[in-house]
């Protein structure tokens, strides 16, 4: 199947987006429940003007309890639209039924979350099972304030025994020189920098490894591996480190970011990956393995 990205899917996007905005924040978000509302609409009515904008947040908010989780966050930046419970809310949605239905099949899961930012998919997963000890969760994060943030929202959670976490760019080689460059006011678009011509003084440096480096040889514990990837463009390039893993036989299910490097769709279809779905404009579902 080719990709797609059906009007009906987009029809439900943009109603999900809205509805959950103007109505869902009231019922789903503890604290602060008006100024995040208020963000909402202030970051929306940007979006309208300004598809690519990225507004940060004009408020003093440090800290937001949703019923999805509790999260520190930094202040004047997009950590606040990060934490929202609309922020990519249909993706959120199809992987929680689908960790839910292959937990009631007594499926072993290993859940990769490539990208991982502050935590928000881990929290979300691992809130959602943390009484199901057959559902492990490893996330990634190689730059040094999400990954702060990303170790205190585990904790804060109680979720240490539940999300292992990675302070390490993954990428198609091991023991490669990365540098990353991020933006203060808009860090979860953190990306890996490929060309010396680019480098800056403020980059940070980390030492790349591959996903089967690290895991190839823990992943015959699950039946199911579940790749989320964000990894702004460098999908790709994370799965060539993953060769081993990708055709272990293993099920595997890939959330991928496809909207900043279109061509990972190409890739995937390459490598024998059934197209899902599609239900934002940033990500599609991919399956790949037993019953890919």
């Amino acid at each position: 199947m080719r990709h797609q990205y059906p009007l009906k899917e987009k029809i439900f996007f943009y109603w999900s987006y809205f509805s959950s905005k103007v109505f869902g924040l009231w019922f789903e978000v503890k604290r602060p429940k008006f100024l995040l509302f208020v963000y909402e609409m202030l970051y929306s009515s940007r979006k309208l003007l300004d598809a690519e904008s990225l507004m940060p947040s004009p408020f003093n908010i440090d800290f937001v309890v949703t019923k999805y989780g509790k999260y520190h966050i930094r202040p004047g930046t997009t950590d606040l639209s990060v934490v929202s419970p609309a922020f990519e809310r249909r993706d959120m949605k199809f992987l929680a039924t689908l960790t839910l239905r292959l937990r009631s099949e007594g499926k072993r899961i290993l859940c990769l979350d490539i990208g991982a930012n502050i935590g928000v998919f881990s929290v979300l997963i691992g809130n959602l099972h943390k009484d199901y000890r057959s559902l492990h969760i490893v996330a990634f994060e190689p730059e040094d304030s999400n990954y702060e943030l990303l170790q205190k929202n585990i904790c804060v959670n109680n979720l240490y025994k539940n999300i292992e976490s990675f302070k390490v760019a993954l990428y198609s080689e091991d023991s490669k020189e990365m540098h990353i460059h991020s933006d203060p006011k808009v860090p979860g678009s953190s990306f890996l920098m490929k060309s010396e011509l680019e480098y800056c003084s403020s980059d940070q440096k980390s030492i790349a490894m591959t996903l089967d480096t690290l895991l190839e040889k823990r992943i015959g514990a699950f039946d199911i591996l579940i790749f989320k990837m964000d990894v702004e463009g460098a999908e790709a390039d994370v799965l060539r480190g993953a060769k081993k893993i990708l055709h272990s036989g293993k099920e595997i299910w890939l959330l991928v970011e496809d909207f900043v490097d279109p061509g990972i769709v190409a890739y995937l279809e390459g490598i024998g990956a059934g197209f899902i779905t599609k239900l934002t404009p940033y990500n599609s579902w991919w399956r790949l393995g037993n019953n890919g």
